[in-house]
Order: structure tokens, then C-alpha cells, then sequence
């Protein structure tokens, strides 16, 4: 929206020009503005951590997930949701598992690629003898997969995910 915002003021002296664009950080806590605010923290309830990419921020493209914190509140979950460039980012994943223990993360909901970046700390191609760390401590990590097209398109192929999906959310992950 900003870059056409500038566009109608440099080239044809439509309105206010826009602020310049503000650089985001690595890792950060996501609350969605408006309709899909978040509902009031119940205590007591169960708390379910969504991680996906920072690039949905920055794109303007987060009407999934917070369909989805909007679904977990209904369900009587509190959420927290975390925007990261990448689980390979000490910073990302320090923040991760910071958000997962100060708020006791009962379910870690990952719509990044890949859930983990390594099996022992380090970046390592052989899993023999190799100790699993976990993402975020105790809790279950859920692979969500985000696809991409359409919900309908979706629906009416009858081979599921498309190709590019299947290798980048399922197959290479594994």
C-alpha cells in the first residue's frame, strides 16, 4: 500500500507522502490491529504459541493468522504470536523459547518451513548420535503448512498440495 501511496505522490502529486519504510526486527511479538485484536488474556486458560515468517508483516499478508489467533481465542486458548525471519536466527529462536516459557506455551503452532534447526545445537547433515533440542521446551510442535494459493483452489485439486508446497512444506523439512 505504502509503495503505491508514493507512487500517486512522486508521479502524480496524489496525496501526503508516506513515512519512509521502518526496518523490522529479526523476531517479533505480532498483535493483530483492528477487528482481529486479540481478546483479553484469560487466566487460567491454555496458551498456544503461533510462530510464522516476519515476511507476512512486512507483505501485509497476515489474514490467516489471525483468522487463526481469532479461532484458538474462541476456543478458549490464549495466544501469543511471534513474526520470525528465520528459526536458524539465534535472536529468532532465543525469543521462541523466551515466549514459550514465561508464558508456560501449552502448543507451538509453526508456520515456518522448518521446525527445528538442528539436532544438537549445530547445523549438522547426520542425525546419528545426535540429542533432538526442543523448540520450545515441553511443548508440542504442530507443522502448519500454508499454501500457496487459494482455499478453493485447495478444495477443488484433486492431487492436494501442489507440487512447490509438497517440497517446500513437507519433503525438504523431512
Amino acid at each position: 500500500r505504502t509503495f503505491f501511496e508514493l507512487i500517486g505522490h512522486s508521479a502524480f502529486n496524489i496525496g501526503a507522502r508516506p513515512a519512509p519504510p521502518v526496518t523490522l526486527p529479526g523476531a517479533m511479538v505480532y498483535q493483530p490491529e483492528g477487528a482481529h485484536a486479540l481478546a483479553p488474556w484469560q487466566d487460567g486458560a491454555s496458551v498456544a504459541l503461533l510462530v510464522f515468517y516476519r515476511a507476512h508483516v512486512q507483505a501485509g499478508n497476515t489474514a490467516v493468522f489471525d483468522a487463526m489467533l481469532e479461532a484458538l481465542s474462541h476456543a478458549g486458548l490464549n495466544t501469543v504470536a511471534l513474526a520470525v525471519d528465520s528459526l536458524k536466527n539465534p535472536t529468532s529462536l532465543a525469543l521462541l523459547r523466551s515466549l514459550a516459557m514465561q508464558h508456560q506455551a501449552g502448543v507451538v503452532l509453526n508456520a515456518t518451513s522448518f521446525a527445528m534447526t538442528a539436532l544438537d545445537g549445530a547445523d549438522v547433515d547426520s542425525v546419528e548420535g545426535a540429542q533432538m533440542v526442543p523448540l520450545a521446551g515441553e511443548a508440542p510442535v504442530l507443522q502448519l503448512i500454508t499454501a500457496g494459493y487459494s482455499q478453493e483452489q485447495w478444495q477443488a485439486d484433486p492431487h492436494g498440495l501442489a507440487p512447490r508446497d509438497l517440497a517446500m512444506q513437507v519433503v525438504l523439512p523431512e
